[in-house]
């Protein structure tokens, strides 16, 4: 009876092994089928499983969706280089305040390297009001001559802060007697609003010439490390994006960080049209270079040196009211809290893209 049941157990193992192995089988061709199907499914063109592509909204301070960017565009109407720049050299030319006062600043600039005993060279002499950073490297030129000259590290620094200092003064004025003349400003008015303006603006035009000294002198020790070439792209990349930096903190009443931030908006937003200005800016340099009359190290300048020097100083003022001619009629793309004041003619304020026409 034992071999009976042993053996009875046997043949149920058996039968149960077997219908195990048609089970998997079954399953095994079941998995088969429906990939089959599923891939003749895709090859005879039918849908595959819709997958949700919808991602969960961003969430902002508040727990909302976080409202998009509106895109800033040039609108049209606004004037070319060519009227900034026209309009700069006549502003210069014809305020009797800012002729005296770029005069008056390259005289006393003259003054300040000749008391160091350093000879100012003519090129030298009329790019002492050149826009920054060129004449921030003239800053760091008086800081070397007066400590290697002076012997003092002390007299040399105080030296280098005092013309950090007037250079300050100088922007913020030449800024605000440049706007008020594109503006239509009368002289007197235009001298009050320039002393108010120093009163309460100094500090920050300071700072901000003092980052152009710093930024500087990176690139200056970049050139010296790598070659002269790796000193002019730091000129020109600095000239790109700063060159309304000082015009929004002077006349917009922009912390230095705000400033830098709505230059650089800006200069993102004209593109080639800002490329061609600080390349039309970047050329008259050369050009005032090469056709300096006279020689370097003369104690006394000639008449020639001194009118070809009052003249570079002069066209670089020009210069510099053609930016604020350009930030004027633009600034409202990036500061649409801006301070009232009216735009110059032939000028275009801006507005997001929902409400302006295509440049």
């Amino acid at each position: 009876m034992s071999a009976k049941g042993n053996g009875g157990n046997v043949r149920r193992r058996g039968d149960d092994s077997k219908s195990g192995k048609s089970s998997a089988g079954r399953n095994t061709s079941g998995r088969s089928a429906s990939a089959r199907a599923s891939s003749t499914g895709r090859r005879s063109g039918g849908a595959p499983p819709k997958r949700s592509n919808q991602r969960p909204p961003a969430r902002g301070a508040a727990g909302g969706r976080r409202p998009a960017r509106p895109r800033i565009r040039v609108p049209e109407g606004t004037p070319g280089i060519g009227v900034s720049l026209a309009r700069g050299l006549l502003t210069t030319m014809t305020s009797i305040p800012l002729v005296v006062l770029t005069i008056a600043s390259t005289l006393v600039l003259w003054g300040a390297f000749a008391a160091i005993g350093a000879g100012s060279s003519p090129p030298v002499m009329a790019q002492y009001l050149a826009l920054p950073p060129v004449r921030s490297l003239l800053v760091l030129s008086f800081l070397n001559s007066a400590a290697s000259i002076g012997g003092g590290g002390g007299g040399a620094l105080a030296g280098f802060l005092v013309l950090i200092l007037f250079d300050a003064f100088f922007a913020l004025m030449a800024i605000s007697l440049a706007a008020s003349a594109l503006t239509g400003v009368g002289p007197r008015a235009a001298l009050a609003r320039t002393g108010s303006l120093l009163r309460r603006r100094i500090g920050r035009l300071f700072l901000l010439e003092a980052g152009f000294v710093s930024v500087t002198l990176v690139g200056y020790v970049l050139g010296a490390f790598f070659a002269a070439p790796a000193l002019i792209l730091a000129i020109v990349a600095i000239l790109y994006l700063g060159a309304f930096v000082e015009p929004a903190a002077a006349l917009d009443d922009r912390t230095p960080r705000e400033s830098v931030r709505a230059s650089f908006e800006v200069s993102k937003l004209l593109r080639n049209g800002h490329s061609a200005m600080v390349a039309a800016y970047i050329g008259f340099l050369i050009v005032l270079w090469v056709v300096a009359p006279g020689r370097s190290g003369v104690a006394t300048p000639t008449v020639a040196v001194w009118v070809y020097a009052l003249v570079g100083a002069l066209l670089n003022v020009s210069f510099l009211s053609a930016f604020v001619h350009r930030w004027l009629v633009l600034r409202r793309l990036v500061l649409p809290d801006a301070d009232d004041e009216p735009a110059p003619p032939n000028g275009a304020a801006g507005t997001p893209e929902s409400e302006t026409l295509d440049a």
